[in-house]
């Protein structure tokens, strides 16, 4: 392996993983598929970077071969990879944006049925009150607006849904910034076994 690939390839995930960061500072929803993007970017060249020092010799070729392997099976590593070719050369959204929702549960024993509401939802930081009117307790449901992945579409028209596995694993939630944290922590992984192979 060459050692150039490894420390070029810690350049480009610490862009992803600063990218990363940014997501949970968007404002709205352009401004979060432009970070996305730049994420699933950073992650693709991370990539590139260890293929390309990888050919320096047969025993990193082979290993590489194995990482490829496993981006190819692994659901998350898949759905990712796709998701930045279906960005790149597509028109279709790989991102959607999910409205918030309150719910006001039915009343069990016990529970009110009167509440009063006070809301102040203007710019950040807004806020949102239900009291009981009668002192019992109330039961709701919140859902704040949040970002979700969407399937993509690759080659072939396959259809790549937003993924729930990785390595071998289920694992939840699979909004953009758990999939992306769990993509990051797998590829830094992978860039400490390269440089034991330089």
């Amino acid at each position: 392996m060459d050692k150039r690939a490894v420390a070029k390839a810690r350049t480009r995930l610490a862009l992803a993983e600063r990218a990363l960061n940014e997501l949970g500072q968007c404002q709205h929803a352009g401004e979060f598929a432009d970070i996305w993007y730049r994420v699933l970017v950073a992650i693709k060249n991370t990539y590139n970077v260890l293929n390309k020092g990888a050919q320096a010799s047969p025993q990193s070729r082979q290993w590489f071969g194995a990482k490829k392997e496993e981006r190819r099976k692994d659901p998350l590593l898949q759905y990712l990879y796709q998701a930045r070719d279906a960005d790149e050369h597509g028109i279709d959204a790989i991102t959607a944006m999910t409205p918030g929702k309150i719910e006001f549960v039915s009343a069990n024993a016990g529970e009110s049925h009167v509440v009063e509401m006070t809301h102040n939802l203007l710019g950040t930081g807004g806020s949102f009150v239900v009291k009981s009117a009668d002192g019992k307790p109330v039961h709701v449901r919140a859902q704040l607006p949040m970002m979700k992945l969407s399937t993509v579409v690759g080659r072939g028209g396959v259809k790549f849904p937003p993924p729930v596995i990785h390595k071998g694993k289920i694992f939840e939630p699979n909004t953009p910034y758990h999939v992306a944290k769990l993509a990051i922590a797998h590829w830094w992984e992978v860039i400490d076994q390269a440089e034991a192979l330089s």
